[in-house]
């Protein structure tokens, strides 16, 4: 009888030892709460309500881009980012993002400035629409004009704010071609119409290869050479443009070795940043760095003028920053503060 009951307490003593390591192995985080209250500039500081730096912003998330895959000394794979990196006109990044390196916590990081756990792994294939406060629905809220074609994970994340879409299935990893094409073939007619502020596209096509051949394949340089060129004609498109505008072309996640991604070796979770932007002065910046994938929503959110998103953790790129006249530069240093000591309170805060 003894022994049975000391064989019974060392399964409850494992099953709870389980319980304890799964619960902050798998956390399941409360959403933080919606469109808390509006950055208000102090009087001292001379700028208005709306601190925006650019009017039109695009983000091009090109899946699985490895932060080696932009560009050699002796063998540029993308020509045209790798020349505006040496003439200043583009500032590049090392981005370290988090585990587990899978595009939908990965999409959930860039637009909250939070870091997703482990469960997202599992709805990955399900996904549902978002309850965090993010940049999209900020963007929403401020009237600004969105646009999206790519990957279907972010129309049901966001089904409702975007004015135009198109989105391709993200499981279909024979087809590394046809997908990339429906979203470049909105292309002429957005930048012809320019009735939008805020234009998303994300690019599935070097994930694909990723899964089919690895990182080594000889289709990996051509589809850098497509997204090359996409970048380019986006850039001259705006360029002729009125308008100040920010580019950000970015990873989710890196790629390893073996092609495929979802797990945490250096490769996986690193992976590349370029801001492009005719607001930022040239060779005002020396890229490079290392920066957090957090550190984007927060980034983004200053030059477009928005609050940033109330469960952000990621401090600004600083060296974005840096380049901004004074005026803009201390007001987004204070919006920034000012929101990491209002999570820093709300985390701090008992729960109810």
């Amino acid at each position: 009888m003894a022994q049975r009951s000391k064989l019974i307490t060392e399964q409850v003593c494992v099953i709870a030892l389980v319980v304890v390591y799964l619960s902050g192995f798998i956390s399941i985080k409360p959403p933080a709460s919606k469109l808390t209250m509006r950055w208000k500039p102090p009087e001292w500081l001379a700028i208005g309500d709306s601190s925006a730096v650019v009017e039109k912003t695009v983000i091009i998330v090109i899946d699985a881009l490895r932060s080696d895959h932009l560009a050699t000394a002796t063998n540029p794979s993308m020509p045209y980012l790798y020349n505006l990196l040496q003439e200043g006109g583009a500032k590049g990044y090392v981005v370290h993002t988090a585990s587990p390196t899978v595009t939908l916590p990965r999409i959930k990081s860039l637009v909250t400035g939070s870091i997703p756990g482990f469960m997202d792994v599992i709805v990955n294939f399900g996904a549902q629409e978002m309850k965090e406060d993010n940049l999209i629905e900020r963007w929403a809220t401020q009237g600004k004009r969105m646009q999206f074609y790519g990957d279907e994970t972010w129309l049901k994340l966001f089904p409702t704010p975007f004015t135009k879409y198109d989105p391709v299935t993200s499981f279909f990893v024979a087809d590394y071609t046809e997908v990339d094409k429906n979203v470049t073939r909105h292309l002429s007619s957005v930048l012809e119409s320019g009735d939008w502020d805020v234009l998303i596209l994300h690019y599935l096509g070097l994930d694909h290869i990723g899964h089919l051949a690895g990182p080594q394949s000889p289709l990996i340089l051509p589809k850098l050479i497509e997204m090359d060129t996409v970048i380019r004609d986006i850039h001259m498109g705006l360029l002729n443009q009125s308008s100040d505008f920010l580019m950000l072309i970015c990873g989710d996640h890196g790629m390893s070795d073996a092609g495929g991604h979802g797990g945490s070796s250096l490769e996986e979770i690193t992976t590349s940043a370029l801001f492009i932007s005719n607001k930022l002065p040239k060779n005002s910046i020396v890229g490079g760095e290392t920066i957090k994938q957090v550190s984007l929503a927060g980034t983004l959110a200053l030059l477009s003028g928005v609050d940033i998103p109330s469960g952000n953790i990621g401090a600004p790129v600083a060296g974005i920053l840096a380049a901004l006249d004074p005026v803009h530069r201390m007001a987004a240093h204070h919006k920034a503060a000012a929101q990491l000591l209002r999570a820093a309170t709300v985390a701090k805060a008992p729960r109810t």
